[in-house]
C-alpha cells in the first residue's frame, strides 16, 4: 500500500508548502535505528576516544572499529567512517552511534 510504517493524517486549511515546513521545522533529531536511511556522514578521526572507558574497547572492536587498548585510553588506529547519508543503517553501526551520542 502507498502508507508503511507510522503514518496520520493532517486535516488543514493551510497550503502544502505551509505543512511541509511546519513539519521540517519541528522535526527532533533522534537516534538512528537499524533498516533506516542515514541523514549524514558520520567519520571518526583517529586518535583517543576519550568518551570511552577502556574496558569498552573490545567492544567496540566488535562493533568494527579498529581500536586498541593504549594507556588505559581506547585509541581509534584510523579515520573511520561509521555511515555514509544515504546508506541503510547496521545494526551495529545504530548501536555505535547511539553510544557515541550522534543523533540524525
Amino acid at each position: 500500500g502507498l502508507l508503511g510504517g507510522e503514518a496520520g493524517l493532517i486535516f488543514t486549511d493551510e497550503s502544502l508548502e505551509a505543512v511541509q515546513q511546519a513539519l521540517a521545522e519541528s522535526r527532533v533529531p533522534e537516534y538512528a535505528r537499524a533498516g533506516f536511511e542515514a541523514t549524514e556522514d558520520v567519520v571518526l578521526p583517529q586518535g583517543v576516544l576519550s568518551q570511552f572507558a577502556g574496558s569498552m574497547e573490545p567492544y567496540l572492536r566488535k562493533l568494527g572499529l579498529p581500536t586498541k587498548l593504549q594507556a588505559g585510553a581506547v585509541q581509534l588506529l584510523c579515520d573511520y567512517t561509521v555511515c555514509k547519508a544515504g546508506d541503510v543503517v547496521s545494526s551495529d553501526q545504530a548501536k555505535l552511534m547511539q553510544l557515541l551520542d550522534v543523533k540524525q
